[in-house]
């Protein structure tokens, strides 16, 4: 029998990439215990889908079992007691199924590494900005859209950087793509920061000029992945402080 494998998945920025959106969720949408409850039950679900997807793609499915069984418990446990807390959040649920159906089938297929599929779990991932708000019902509230517009090109820029950096590090076309995609969500985000205050538009600014920044300066096998990823967690930080500024400002 093959030995089971760790409970951690190796994607290990999946864990920033759903934790972001989370917190600012949190913080646009109102912290209640539903909120909080949907919040954790997002988060699990990263690795609980990445190992029905191991499952789906590998041989020796029976490594997978355990890990599977207990973050997709979890994720179930959290996700019903925060729909009994909150029900407006089963308005999201079909969204979220059709995606969720999607991405696995790229994963049986074997091209869940493909952008497409990567752009599909980005949308996922900022959905989680909106969702959280609808518990509150302030799903309409401007800070909430505009948060949703900043996690959504975060995720993306991310995406694009660290591909360029690591498995398309011998494109020079696809980091021209990344850095133009840095340069244009530039002035997007300051604008959008705009119609919540000068202050968050300072703040959002700052925040995508470093990721700038980083698209243009770093180049490949010029860091080790943790510390590329430290890099990322700092832009993902000024994103959300940008978001806590816009709060307090509106």
């Amino acid at each position: 029998m093959a030995k089971s494998v760790s409970l951690n998945p190796p994607q290990h920025g999946g864990w920033a990439f759903v934790g972001l959106p989370v917190v600012v969720g949190w913080t646009v949408g109102g912290f209640t215990l539903g909120t909080f409850l949907a919040g954790i039950a997002f988060v699990l679900s990263f690795p609980a889908l990445y190992f029905v997807g191991a499952w789906l793609r590998y041989p020796k499915r029976e490594r997978f079992v355990r890990p599977l069984a207990i973050w997709l418990g979890l994720t179930v446990v959290f996700g019903v007691a925060a729909i009994i807390l909150a029900p407006r959040l089963l308005l999201w649920a079909p969204p979220y199924v059709v995606l969720g159906i999607v991405s696995l089938i790229a994963t049986k297929m074997k091209r869940d590494r493909e952008l497409l599929n990567e752009v599909f779990q980005i949308v996922q991932c900022s959905m989680i900005v909106p969702t959280l708000a609808t518990a509150n019902e302030r799903l309409s509230d401007r800070a909430t859209i505009i948060a949703t517009i900043w996690v959504a090109l975060t995720l993306i820029g991310s995406i694009l950087t660290v591909r360029a950096l690591i498995r398309k590090k011998n494109d020079p076309q696809f980091r021209k793509v990344a850095v133009w995609f840095a340069v244009a969500s530039l002035p997007v985000a300051v604008a959008a920061g705009v119609f919540v205050g000068w202050i968050p538009a300072v703040v959002v600014g700052i925040a995508f000029a470093f990721a700038l920044w980083r698209a243009i300066k770093v180049q490949p096998d010029s860091l080790k992945p943790g510390q590329l990823g430290m890099i990322e967690l700092a832009f993902f930080i000024l994103v959300w402080l940008a978001t806590l500024s816009a709060i307090l400002v509106s």
